[in-house]
């Protein structure tokens, strides 16, 4: 599933790459190089990020998360909601609720095909293809 143009990628593939038996560890010499953060916040207003992010976490969570990890990870979505509260912008996190639920049924599609090892083909807008099992 694309998370274009930013936020959840990295979570996506760190889940699929567990999923397929490695294993994540932390390096303190590790470098992580984002060439599009400060466009991002040229292209992008705050809400709008704010809400691209909220969305793609959402989405994040409905493709990678089982049934178990939804009901015992609550208090993650408690947290949110209180930090949008305090923010004054719950009306953001609503909004990428609505998103998700929206594209609830494409997004259940894609867990299925993930679930069955079948390949992923999916356009990004600065690039031709990228293809991810």
């Amino acid at each position: 599933m694309n998370f274009s143009p930013a936020y959840a990628e990295e979570s996506d593939w760190s889940h699929r790459a567990k999923r397929k038996g490695y294993r994540i560890v932390l390096s303190g010499k590790s470098l992580a190089y984002h060439s599009e953060s400060y466009t991002m916040k040229n292209k992008y207003n705050k809400n709008s990020l704010r809400l691209l992010r909220l969305t793609h976490r959402i989405k994040y969570r409905f493709l990678n998360w089982s049934y178990q990890e939804f009901l015992f990870n609550w208090k993650w979505y408690l947290i949110e909601v209180v930090e949008e509260i305090k923010n004054g912008t719950i009306h953001i996190l609503l909004a990428a609720i609505m998103k998700n639920l929206l594209m609830l049924s494409t997004t259940l599609e894609e867990r299925k095909k993930r679930s069955k090892g079948q390949t992923i083909i999916f356009k990004y807008p600065y690039r031709n293809i990228a293809t991810f099992i």
